[in-house]
C-alpha cells in the first residue's frame, strides 16, 4: 500500500527525491532490487538540492551498489563502490564497507592463480 503512493508522488512529481528514496526503500524490502536500484539512482540524478544542506545524498551509492549486487552485476557494483569511495561525505564505517565489498566482489570474478 506504501509503495503505492510513492509511486503516485513520484509520477506527480518526477524530481521528488524523497520520494523516490522512500520508493526504492520499499521495493527493496520487497526484494526488488532492479525497481530499487532504478528509484536510488534517481535520487542521485536529483542529488542535492538548493533547499537542503544534509549530505546522506552521497550514501545512496552504497544502496545502488548494494541492488547491483544482488542482481549479479558485480563489475557495475564495483564501479559504484568506487565511485561511492571517491565521494566526499563518506564516514571511516561505510569507507571500510565500500572497500570490503570491492574485495569481496574482486575475488569473485578473478581467475584462481596460475589461469
Amino acid at each position: 500500500e506504501a509503495i503505492g503512493c510513492w509511486e503516485t508522488l513520484v509520477r506527480l512529481d518526477a524530481n521528488d527525491r524523497d520520494a523516490h528514496h522512500a520508493l526504492a526503500q520499499g521495493y527493496e524490502r520487497f526484494r526488488r532490487w532492479a525497481d530499487a536500484e532504478r528509484h536510488y539512482r534517481e535520487v542521485l540524478r536529483i542529488g542535492q538540492t538548493d533547499d537542503d544542506l544534509d549530505v546522506w545524498v552521497y550514501s545512496v551509492r552504497l544502496n545502488v551498489a548494494e541492488m547491483l549486487e544482488r542482481q549479479g552485476k558485480t563489475q557495475e557494483a564495483i564501479r559504484e563502490y568506487e565511485i561511492f569511495l571517491n565521494s566526499e561525505g563518506a564516514g571511516t564505517e561505510e569507507i571500510e564497507k565500500a572497500r570490503t565489498r570491492i574485495r569481496i566482489l574482486k575475488k569473485s570474478v578473478s581467475p584462481p592463480p596460475g589461469m
